[in-house]
């Protein structure tokens, strides 16, 4: 009987993952789901811990296995850091229903809708059995029948009536507090509230704020309409200050992002910085500690948005691997990093609109553009930069919508049917009106302030009027059901499948 001996050589697996933020960002995510869904830590623990022996075996590169060890406990600390964010109950918890005064001190720039103001406060104090006492929770003050001026950094004392919030029917109020790191709110009448003392932020802020002032001074003065007053705030700061006909009607038109500080804006300030800089011929070693200031200071300023804080964190990321490995610069890498991490600041954010509408449209804009791009350009077959330009704003525009779109109808239940057109016609306006804007108002005291801040003036009264004739086109807004998670798979699968980034094979016919 004869043996044979086989010799089988095993080759190791060379595999490399080119982007390991997106491994890290699912890893967290999965943290944060099945916390969140209340799984039990043994099934947590279980699933996880297979997945990290598979992806041991698979993958050989120390390095990767460093990565995915890192995911494991990334993704543990996100599981019991969402239960703790969930279950976490407020000191002011108790005074749930009951009328109480408290002092604190505004953070937030007033949002104001009718006969309604909503401001946040941190540092309140209240007594209790002759006592007084300080919570370090943020709170959402509501007051009733007042559009008052309320100072940022002041305190004030407040009367009224603690309530904790409660998930609505179709729509987890306490749950969208939470992921502003507010756990109550308190109802208050404009005639309860008393000012108290001024007081000051760290020096940089306190500038940053008083600036702010000064602008919009200085827009009041030379602008003659109030309303555009309010929508420059709106498109520069984030400002809610814009009236319901005019918000109503952006809102409708699909451009209502435009009415807040994202990437574009941050971009735009980014892009003219760095020219400043360039003139001065400063180093590229020394640029991030002269942009990263101003950035944060305007963010700051502009409340800290999602989208804001990300193109922040995204501009500050390629001014620093620009210093030495430009080639290595990823921005889609990037994207999953500032994901990563402000999850694990506040892993409820996720279920922030503002947090999912920001990545999504990123994402749209990373994976389908450029292949439709690609395509149009090969249809049209254009050496024109004009319409190369307006090519590329089409592809960003649609395939940001695209992207959102699902999110945009399960939060507002309606999507609007114009919008690739209206940001078509619209978005060119935006980054000269932000420029105008910032030049002007910072010299509105003079002459040529004055002279900018009219013509800027007329043209938001044109784009006030044209976005409500836009608004008023029968059907521009179409109310749609809630789409499960079913609809939702097949819709991004699609998407994916047209990009490119699904392939599905063809058989090929047998020939006789």
């Amino acid at each position: 009987m004869l043996k044979f001996k086989k010799n089988v050589e095993i080759r190791k697996m060379d595999m490399s993952i080119k982007r390991p933020a997106v491994i890290i960002f699912l890893y967290i995510l999965y943290g944060l789901l099945m916390s969140y869904f209340n799984v039990a830590n043994i099934i947590f623990f279980t699933l996880l811990f297979i997945s990290f022996v598979m992806l041991f075996i698979i993958f050989r590169d120390n390095s990767l296995r460093i990565i995915f060890m890192i995911c494991i406990f990334l993704g543990t600390f996100t599981f019991f850091h969402t239960s703790y964010r969930l279950d976490y109950i407020s000191d002011l918890d108790k005074f749930t229903d009951d009328n109480i005064s408290i002092t604190a001190k505004v953070v937030s720039a007033p949002s104001y809708k009718e006969k309604t103001t909503w401001i946040y406060v941190k540092d309140v104090k209240y007594e209790l059995d002759g006592k007084i006492y300080t919570s370090k929770d943020k709170l959402q003050i509501v007051i009733y029948n007042d559009n008052g001026k309320y100072k940022v950094g002041s305190y004030y004392r407040f009367y009224g009536k603690v309530k904790h919030p409660i998930a609505l029917k179709d729509f987890n109020y306490n749950l969208f507090l939470r992921t502003l790191n507010v756990y109550n709110y308190m109802n208050v009448n404009y005639k309860n509230i008393d000012f108290v003392m001024e007081d000051h932020f760290p020096f940089y802020l306190d500038k940053a704020f008083v600036l702010r002032d000064r602008y919009r001074s200085n827009l009041e003065i030379n602008m003659k309409s109030e309303d555009n007053v309010n929508l420059l705030m709106g498109m520069l700061f984030s400002e809610k200050n814009v009236d319901d006909e005019t918000y109503a009607n952006f809102k409708i038109t699909g451009l209502s992002h435009v009415l807040a500080v994202s990437g574009l804006h941050v971009g735009l300030i980014y892009a003219v910085i760095v020219y400043f800089l360039s003139m001065f011929d400063i180093k590229k070693r020394y640029r991030v500690f002269i942009i990263a200031p101003v950035l944060f200071i305007y963010v700051m300023l502009a409340g800290m948005s999602f989208s804001a804080t990300r193109a922040m964190m995204l501009c500050l990321f390629n001014e620093v691997l620009s210093m030495k490995h430009e080639e290595d610069n990823d921005p889609f890498n990037h994207t999953f990093i500032i994901a990563s991490i402000l999850l694990l600041i506040n892993p409820l954010s996720i279920f922030h609109v503002s947090f999912q509408l920001s990545f999504s449209a990123v994402m749209g804009i990373f994976l389908l553009s450029p292949v439709m791009r690609n395509k149009l350009l090969d249809v049209f077959n254009e050496d024109n930069n004009i319409v190369k330009y307006f090519i590329e704003l089409f592809c960003i525009s649609t395939s940001a919508y695209l992207f959102t779109l699902p999110i945009i109808i399960n939060t507002f239940g309606a999507m609007s049917v114009i919008s690739i057109l209206c940001n078509l016609i619209i978005v060119p306006f935006i980054a000269p009106i932000i420029i105008m804007g910032l030049i002007g108002g910072l010299s509105g005291r003079f002459v040529f302030g004055y002279i900018v801040l009219n013509l800027l003036d007329m043209i938001l009264t044109f784009i006030r009027r044209l976005v409500k004739i836009l608004a008023s086109v029968p059907f521009a807004s179409v109310s749609v059901g809630h789409l499960n998670i079913v609809v939702l798979f097949l819709y991004y699968t699609l998407l994916l499948i047209f990009a490119g980034y699904i392939t599905i094979s063809k058989k090929k016919k047998s020939e006789f």
